[in-house]
């Protein structure tokens, strides 16, 4: 609103009543936003383990979150520019581009799905995001190392049965 006061200013009234209504609406969903989105099992290595993943996966260099993670959240904050792209703020949160809009989506990989929307700004994690973030990173970082051991030994073990097997044909 802030950045364009002249669209806000323009538009009539009920519908400034109706956007509002529809942020505060945006904002009373935030938890079932967020749970929808980071529920994603694949966003989380516990959830899905996977032997060879890259040990820098939830690493956070400086102000900056990890990319896996940070696409989440910008896709939480995309549901704003769609109340945006509604109501004419120069922003396209459906996937339209046009001259003079600021692209608050990502496309997709695969041709013919919709596009997300997505915030598109700098966006800095609140303290407490972070340090939650650092410390999943260091369980996270144990249990890849403990993961591997776990696979080395059941892989041993099948090794050791088939040769048991094999000498006592």
């Amino acid at each position: 609103m802030i950045k364009y006061p002249e669209v806000l200013l323009g538009i009539p009234e009920v519908q400034t009543t109706r956007m509002k209504n529809q942020v505060t609406q945006l904002i009373k969903d935030t938890e079932k936003t967020v749970k929808k989105e980071f529920d994603n099992p694949a966003l989380w290595w516990h959830l899905k383990p996977r032997l060879h993943e890259s040990i820098k996966l939830y690493l956070q260099i400086g102000d900056q979150p990890p990319q896996i993670l940070d696409r989440a959240v910008r896709h939480v904050l995309g549901h704003l520019g769609v109340i945006l792209e509604e109501f004419k703020f120069n922003v396209s949160a459906s996937g339209t581009t046009s001259s003079y809009k600021e692209f608050w989506f990502d496309r997709p990989l695969d041709v013919g799905e919709a596009a997300t929307p997505s915030y598109p700004n700098l966006l800095k994690w609140t303290r407490e995001m972070q340090q939650t973030i650092q410390e999943y990173n260091a369980k996270y970082v144990k249990a890849t190392e403990v993961y591997a051991e776990l696979y080395a030994l059941r892989k041993e073990k099948k090794k050791n049965q088939a040769t048991d097997l094999w000498e006592s044909i």
